[in-house]
């Protein structure tokens, strides 16, 4: 009895949720900014950079990051998709009369840019940096919106999938370039949509309610300073 007392002298609220969320959260430290901020920084130094050694540099830099995560799909990557815009970079190039060294310049550019392309896929995670801009002041709608989208690939891929099977059953074939499946998929996403909007209310989102958080990330200091040297490395090689 003296519990039922208690529980209705004080009930509970939202806002009693949200004050035990704050005092058992944890707090965990990440290095997906430093190393988005890294990949960002080196591209804008290798756009403006004519140095072949700092290219190749950074062409082994990446190689060596998929080869110690084991992506060895991602490596074989690297080496047959900027095979195409580099040959006709380096090509072009050397039409317009200029150096071959030019040409080598652009050529490296493309696998290194291909190289950073694939370390941020495979070595950032994409919803822990989601979550980190939303904790430092990105829009909670913004944020959510896109991690429905990118945790929905796999399902929607796995949904068109079986819209093929179902027409191979009716006689008919859906491929890549039929209007049909296109039109399917997209009567799919209105549908999940309605779904995920009452998972949201059910689950009790508020657009402008305040939110705890029960991971609160913190951005390594130490991390960003190696960052900033390797930047300013890159800078001064690149002149």
């Amino acid at each position: 009895m003296s519990l039922l007392s208690e529980a209705k002298e004080k009930p509970i609220t939202t806002d009693s949720l949200n004050v035990k969320a704050q005092t058992t959260a944890v707090t965990q430290t990440t290095q997906v900014v430093n190393l988005t901020v890294l990949i960002l920084g080196l591209t804008l130094v290798l756009s403006f950079s004519s140095t072949l050694w700092l290219n190749l540099v950074i062409i082994g830099c990446c190689f060596g990051v998929l080869v110690v995560r084991k992506h060895f799909a991602s490596l074989l990557t690297l080496l047959v998709l900027p095979i195409l815009p580099a040959v006709s970079a380096g090509w072009a190039v050397i039409m317009q009369g200029n150096p071959e060294s030019t040409a080598f310049v652009l050529a490296s550019r493309c696998f290194a840019f291909a190289g950073l392309g694939l370390v941020f896929a495979m070595g950032v995670s994409f919803e822990e940096l989601l979550l980190y801009l939303e904790q430092q002041g990105l829009p909670q709608n913004f944020v959510y919106g896109i991690l429905v989208v990118v945790q929905g690939i796999s399902e929607m891929l796995r949904e068109v999938k079986n819209m093929r099977e179902a027409a191979l059953l009716k006689g008919q074939r859906l491929s890549f370039w039929s209007p049909l499946l296109y039109m399917k998929t997209l009567l799919v996403a209105v549908r999940w949509r309605e779904q995920y909007q009452e998972a949201l209310l059910a689950h009790g989102y508020d657009e402008e309610g305040p939110r705890s958080c029960f991971i609160h990330y913190r951005s390594s200091l130490r991390g960003l300073v190696v960052v900033i040297l390797i930047l300013v490395l890159a800078v001064f090689a690149a002149k």
